[in-house]
């Protein structure tokens, strides 16, 4: 059965039973599929429970030690999903991300990469952007910025212009 689930026992001084909530991801990642980046949760081993991207559910982010492999055996946390490596190699670091090499399903790529912990959870949400698409964003954001004052200094001298032209009115009616 498809989904994520969280247990907990349930106790009264004796063990009652098992209380077992379980959350339906797919209808979330279905809603992603159509954003420009690519946006990954991954759990506390770094695994990824959920992806915009099918291809990189169930893959790792660092390596998983023979302790954590044997853990998640035990748990049955991906049942018999098969781990694949999602490596990545830091090649910058920026102010609110990093620039990243990835070695992807689809090969290795560049990506401009950030972070939010999910705490409650104990999970990390990814945003993936191609470094390409963040200069646009930039660059978009930057152009609006210069037509802004642009706009600010044209109104400015409009005004200062038909101030002038009162004042020049004004004496030429006085005269």
């Amino acid at each position: 059965i498809p989904g994520y689930f969280f247990s907990q026992r349930v106790e009264d001084g004796a063990p009652l039973g098992v209380l077992v909530v379980k959350l339906e991801l797919e209808e979330l990642q279905r809603d992603w599929v159509g954003h420009t980046g690519t946006l990954l949760i991954s759990d506390d081993h770094g695994v990824v429970v959920l992806s915009n991207r099918p291809a990189w559910r169930f893959g790792h982010l660092q390596p998983l030690s023979e302790r954590q492999r044997e853990r998640l055996l035990g748990e049955r946390k991906y049942a018999e999903q098969n781990l694949r490596a999602l490596y990545s190699e830091r090649l910058m670091g920026l102010d609110d991300g990093e620039l990243r090499r990835v070695r992807t399903p689809d090969g290795e790529r560049d990506y401009f990469w950030q972070r939010q912990a999910l705490p409650a959870e104990d999970w990390v949400l990814h945003l993936l952007q191609e470094p390409q698409v963040v200069k646009d964003m930039v660059w978009a954001y930057r152009a609006g910025a210069g037509a802004l004052w642009m706009m600010l200094a044209f109104g400015l001298l409009y005004l200062l212009q038909r101030r002038r032209n009162r004042h020049l009115v004004r004496r030429s009616r006085a005269e």
